[in-house]
């Protein structure tokens, strides 16, 4: 790509169908800034997300990309240097990809020599609410399982075994997510929270997001009980400055941060 590239950049507004809440805050709505660039011909596209967490906003992120827009012969790697790690790079290095792909006429994948695989395993993440809410939010994903696998009765393709609420095999065999991801908030319903949703999805895997609301005692007094309920991973315990916290405490299950 030795020709000038004409970049561009602005923030879209998606509205949430809820509110998403986590320990530090909830939002109505998706903001993302979208980043296109251009070679006269082709325009690659790509998005990022400012968060305020790691001191992004909208106007940031978009102050940062026109600080490049002059930049001559801009590719992945010169990025690399010119922008620091966040929503600005995230945008431009992810349009340039798409920009690539469509003068070569190859998918990104096959750009990178990356196989591709069939299927990518997900989950489906449970805003912070009440027990019963987000009991209700586990049920409704089930349903969702339920609906599915009904309809695929019903075009003759009928599962090796009988339908059963929750089950594995029911989340396995027709597309939904079989991993839930449930967002805590350090406080005393926690547990509350946990075994609401494992009543309604038994059989789905558990995985918690505490987004640094936890404090010692409340992971010691916490995690048996979470492990009995077959949590498979933590993240995000603790606040980002404390992580040696970890280094004394035991680790029935497994923890990480983002």
């Amino acid at each position: 790509m030795t020709s000038p590239l004409s970049i561009a950049a602005k923030e879209e507004i998606w509205p949430l169908k809820e509110p998403f809440r986590i320990s530090r805050g909830s939002c109505t709505d998706a903001k993302v800034v979208v980043a296109t660039v251009s070679d006269g011909e082709h325009v690659g596209r790509g998005e990022g997300d400012p968060l305020a967490r790691y001191n992004q906003s909208t106007a940031s992120v978009l102050a940062q990309i026109e600080s490049i827009k002059d930049e001559k012969n801009l590719d992945r790697d010169k990025l690399q240097q010119l922008l620091p790690p966040g929503a600005a790079r995230n945008a431009l290095d992810c349009a340039l990809w798409d920009l690539e792909a469509k003068i070569s006429g190859k998918r990104v994948w096959e750009l990178t020599n990356i196989s591709i695989v069939p299927e990518v395993e997900t989950s489906f993440t449970i805003s912070l609410d009440t027990p019963d809410k987000m009991g209700a939010s586990a049920a409704a994903f089930v349903r969702q399982a339920e609906r599915k696998h009904d309809a695929k009765t019903k075009e003759g393709r009928s599962p090796d075994r009988p339908r059963q609420l929750g089950s594995r095999r029911s989340l396995m065999t027709f597309g939904v997510p079989k991993i839930l991801k449930l967002k805590l908030g350090g406080d005393d319903f926690d547990l509350a929270r946990v075994e609401a949703v494992r009543s309604a999805a038994p059989a789905a895997r558990l995985l918690i997001d505490a987004n640094e609301s936890w404090s010692p005692k409340h992971y010691r007094q916490i995690v048996p009980t979470l492990k009995e309920l077959g949590v498979e991973l933590i993240e995000q315990p603790f606040p980002a400055d404390a992580d040696e916290v970890l280094e004394r405490l035991d680790h029935p299950i497994p923890v990480c941060a983002d």
